[in-house]
């Protein structure tokens, strides 16, 4: 059951994906670009986890600590 619903998202967020870039595409005239600017989205995304990957981390188990000190 968690595999089926894990599975549905993933090809949720893929299809979303490329839905996106297709309309970015057309409305530029190249679905080249859309394409492009859906993938530089997501490169500074990941640069911007990896910068920010130590503070990201220390709020979550900050806040995990909290939840259990409760």
């Amino acid at each position: 059951s968690a595999k089926v619903s894990i599975s549905s998202l993933i090809s949720f967020i893929i299809l979303f994906n490329f839905g996106i870039a297709f309309l970015i595409g057309q409305s530029l005239g190249n679905m080249g670009y859309g394409f492009l600017i859906v993938a530089g989205f997501y490169f500074v995304l990941m640069i911007a986890v990896f910068l920010l990957k130590k503070m990201i981390v220390k709020s979550i188990a900050n806040q995990v600590i909290d939840f259990l000190k409760k």
